[in-house]
């Protein structure tokens, strides 16, 4: 936990003082119904590791968040921020074997996913949560998501940009 709680503390958004801090923002944000992923975006935490798929439920329990996540999705990412949609991109280049050493993937999402950011930064501002132009872009967190499963599961290095183009 110590090493969540220093990355939340020490991260180029973060307004936080403690680790209850830390601790409070998480479980209020948890508590707007939004998944697991969206209250990592929003706390901020920086990409990496806390983002796979295994790390990402036990951060947050590390983080003290009680209850479970919605069923429903994801009020703040429309449901974008899933893993299951990212291991089926994977799924789909692999099964193509495309002979690449590199490759990059872009995102484009829904307009209505903006507005729900916006809202949610509104939201963070009234309660104090980091900056409000401090959250992880969702579409970033995506990318990050889709990237590490590609480089896992074909072995192809991810650049910002590629002929070699997943969008």
């Amino acid at each position: 936990m110590a090493d969540v709680v220093a990355a939340c503390l020490e991260s180029p958004g973060s307004t936080y003082q403690s680790a209850d801090q830390v601790k409070d923002a998480a479980q209020a944000l948890s508590q707007t119904g939004i998944c697991t992923l969206c209250v990592l975006r929003y706390l901020p935490l920086e990409l990496g590791h806390a983002y796979s798929t295994c790390s990402a439920t036990n951060t947050l329990q590390e983080l003290g968040v009680t209850g479970e996540p919605a069923e429903a999705p994801c009020p703040a990412c429309l449901g974008i921020l899933n893993y299951e949609l990212a291991d089926q991109i994977v799924d789909a280049y692999a099964a193509q074997q495309f002979d690449a050493q590199d490759a990059a993937v872009g995102v484009e999402l829904p307009r209505s996913v903006f507005v729900r950011h916006r809202a949610m930064q509104l939201f963070c501002a009234d309660r104090g949560i980091g900056r409000a132009d401090a959250a992880v872009d969702v579409k970033d967190a995506f990318k990050h998501m889709v990237a590490q499963r590609l480089a896992a599961a074909c072995g192809v290095t991810m650049l910002g940009d590629s002929p070699m183009r997943i969008d």
